[in-house]
């Protein structure tokens, strides 16, 4: 088909190509002249549009661009129209528009151009302005955060000081009232002494509460004041004792009938005799035997009616001293209807409050007289009553732990140390029982209780948590790992963490010298420098007691051992090491025994045990000795070792 003239002129129109040459536009070339020509309706802002392209250019040093005359017409409408156009939109009508926008972005490159001089000068200016700004401006931030903890601190230590001077001012007229009313009791004294009058006494010594808490049976001595009864001797006196400890109907009577005689004993004759108990009250208070410990049992075994045995740990006590424990569903008389009432309810119904109401009840009855029976403290010789240990858990304070459900249930000891960022496992044993199973009387070494993998990651956590709290240092975490009866599957329960350098770390610190081995606490496994390498087991004890051995010398007792055979051998790295723990008392050291199986290292431990014994033992002495339980115990691990060797024999 024929071409129009117009359609020729757009055509025409499309090729234009408009060079710059650093920063300048040819006005005299021929694409220029035909642009020109055919924009004429809008040449004026088409003329601008590319003179700001062309500046742009020329302030970045660009040598040369093209820019496409198809593009400038979709722009120039909207430049017209709407704000001034943006960088973007400058480059966009450029053609080789990658090239100059490598450059632009080059450092450094606008100060090439056209006034780069005096760019670079406000540059610098503005840049000098803004660090100084923003420099007082943190200045002014620190003074207002420093005025504002001053403001603060001048604010609170005003506030104390008017609490001080409020408190000290309360005290002046305390002491000022006592005053006034030992005055108004002195002078009034015979008119008093004359009139009559009742006695409110309550027992006190006066003595701070560290001197309280350290004496034994303080109430006792307390209720020593129990005489002033007898000030009803004057007829005019009424006496009311508040009594710190609860009395029984007998000892009323007794008091009632001694405090009776006093007519008696005037005129001579026990038919004299008088009932004075309206003269006289003994009172004890409701709640002296009422603590929150048997409603948060009652709670624990609603909550947890699986649990047989509850545990009680008594604050800032160790080694099992402040423990006590009792096997509460055992001897629960309401735990059938218990069991029965939660089924009845559902588990979900069973949760809330009302539901459990009347079980609470029923528990929280049964639980002083319970407890008062059944409840065993581990240190009987301490604790010999649980009234006596209920006093020291509720001035102290403490915790109540269930007690694992299982019959077999192991601990092991793993010891931890946080020398900076970095958490290490520095020991780990599987503790043995013998006095009691809430007492550990020594350990095997390593632990073979927990897969390897499991105790670092759980050890791991455990040491986080105590880095996250600033602790440094040493510090060792017992655990009880048992078969959940219902799962089948191995439990692994954290039950103490203890911050301090321990007693089984102490031993295996003795190990590695006398051995020189190697104990890799993330696979459990211990070995010595033999040719070739053997792995060693260790059975080790802190707290080997017998009462004859401060009979003897340290000499005497380590020649008898040798003429016995019991030693160690430095080239097999086996035998056995005493610990000579202190010069005083003598009755106590420390023993490791170290083979190359499990099974032989508790036979030869208990074997020298036996020896030891044997020893120091005599017919007519009755010494105090433990030899006995590590032994009987020693021997039940003996007995399951056999049984698990030959259940993996069976499989």
């Amino acid at each position: 088909p024929e071409v129009t003239p117009a359609q020729a002129f757009q055509n025409l129109f499309l090729e234009f190509d408009i060079p710059v040459c650093k920063g300048t536009v040819d006005r005299t070339s021929s694409d220029i002249l035909g642009f020109k020509q055919h924009c004429c309706l809008f040449w004026g802002s088409a003329f601008s549009f590319l003179e700001q392209v062309a500046k742009l250019l020329k302030d970045y040093a660009v040598p040369s661009a093209i820019i496409r005359g198809k593009k400038v017409m979709e722009i120039v409408p909207d430049f017209e129209l709407n704000q001034r156009p943006t960088r973007e939109d400058l480059l966009s009508v450029i053609k080789n528009g990658t090239a100059v926008r490598k450059r632009l972005s080059r450092p450094g490159q606008r100060y090439k151009g056209q006034h780069g001089a005096e760019a670079a000068a406000t540059k610098i200016q503005a840049t000098w302005r803004c660090y100084r700004f923003r420099k007082a401006y943190i200045d002014f931030r620190q003074q207002q955060w420093a005025s504002g903890v001053v403001a603060i601190t001048w604010l609170v230590r005003v506030h104390m000081r008017r609490v001080r001077k409020t408190l000290k001012e309360s005290r002046r007229r305390h002491l000022e009232n006592f005053y006034i009313r030992a005055k108004h009791l002195a002078a009034n004294w015979n008119r008093i002494r004359t009139s009559r009058r009742t006695i409110i006494h309550i027992p006190s010594l006066g003595y701070p509460q560290h001197v309280r808490d350290a004496a034994p049976d303080f109430a006792i001595h307390q209720g020593m004041q129990i005489g002033r009864l007898c000030e009803i001797q004057d007829p005019n006196v009424d006496v009311i004792y508040v009594c710190p400890l609860q009395m029984s109907k007998e000892l009323l009577q007794y008091y009632n009938k001694l405090l009776g005689l006093q007519p008696a004993i005037r005129t001579g004759n026990a038919e004299d005799a008088a009932d004075l108990q309206d003269r006289f009250k003994i009172l004890t208070p409701e709640a002296t035997n009422t603590f929150p410990m048997v409603d948060i049992l009652s709670q624990l075994v609603i909550d947890y009616p699986e649990v047989k045995r509850w545990v009680f740990k008594v604050d800032h006590d160790f080694g099992g001293n402040g423990t006590a424990y009792c096997d509460v569903i055992s001897h629960l008389k309401c735990y059938p209807w218990i069991l029965k009432e939660s089924q009845r309810y559902g588990p979900e119904m069973w949760k809330k409050r009302w539901a459990h109401e009347p079980a609470l009840a029923k528990i929280s009855q049964e639980l002083p007289g319970l407890l008062a029976q059944h409840a065993q403290a581990v240190n009987e010789k301490r604790f010999p009553t649980w009234g006596k240990f209920l006093q020291m858990f509720v001035s102290q304070g403490g915790v109540i732990e269930a007690f694992p459900p299982s019959e077999n249930v192991t601990n092991l000891t793993v010891d931890m140390l946080i020398p900076s960022r970095r958490i290490t496992m520095v020991s780990c044993g599987d503790q043995f029982h013998a006095s009691s199973p809430l007492r550990s009387s020594g350990a095997t070494f390593p632990q073979c209780s927990v897969e390897p993998q499991l105790l670092d990651a759980l050890c791991s956590k455990i040491g986080e948590a105590c880095k996250s709290r600033a602790v440094v240092g040493y510090f060792s975490i017992d655990f009880a790992t048992f078969i959940h009866p219902q799962t089948m599957g191995q439990q692994v329960w954290a039950i103490d963490l203890d911050l301090h350098y321990s007693d089984h770390l102490a031993l295996t610190q003795v190990l590695l010298y006398v051995t020189n081995g190697v104990l890799d606490c993330r696979l459990s496994r211990f070995e010595v420098q033999l040719t070739p390498k053997k792995r060693r087991s260790v059975v080790m004890s802190s707290s080997v007691m017998h009462g004859n051995l401060s009979l003897i010398c340290y000499n005497v007792f380590l020649r008898m051992c040798k003429a016995h055979g019991i030693g160690y051998d430095v080239q097999q790295k086996e035998g056995t090491v005493f610990l000579m723990l202190e010069d005083q008392k003598r009755h106590t050291f420390g023993m490791l025994t170290i083979g190359e199986h499990l099974q032989g290292v508790l036979m030869t431990f208990a074997q020298h045990l036996f020896i030891i014994y044997q020893e120091l033992s005599a017919p007519n002495m009755h010494a105090e000795t433990n030899f006995k339980d590590i032994e009987r115990i020693l021997g039940v691990t003996e007995q399951n070792k056999l049984k698990f060797e030959e259940d993996k024999q069976a499989q």
